[in-house]
């Protein structure tokens, strides 16, 4: 019983430590920095995985905007992309020619 109370403190140090490690070494919380995601055809998942990241902007891991670009993706998928667009500020849904624009504007 020792042995694990001794192995769960040892991991619960290591997370610690990295939780920290990786908090002090974030470029400036993400300001500025967009993550892109190329959308083509179905794209099962695409709500919760918005929405994950959605989760990591509102906890602090991630401070960078993601923008959706639609590389033909299904007319269903793209309504989805449209919805969270519309609903969060930090998703944006750009057309595929567009992207140059779009990271000169960010």
């Amino acid at each position: 019983m020792e042995i694990l109370i001794s192995i769960l403190a040892a991991a619960g140090a290591v997370t610690f430590l990295w939780c920290l490690a990786g908090l002090l070494f974030l470029p400036v919380a993400g300001d500025g920095m967009v993550t892109v995601w190329r959308l083509r055809g179905p794209c099962p998942g695409l709500e919760i995985r918005v929405r994950g990241h959605l989760w990591l902007q509102r906890t602090g891991l991630v401070g960078a905007r993601l923008a959706l670009v639609d590389c033909g993706m299904t007319e269903a998928d793209r309504a989805v992309a449209e919805r969270l667009a519309r609903n969060t500020d930090l998703v944006d849904l750009i057309p595929d020619g567009s992207l140059d624009t779009y990271m000169d504007l960010v």
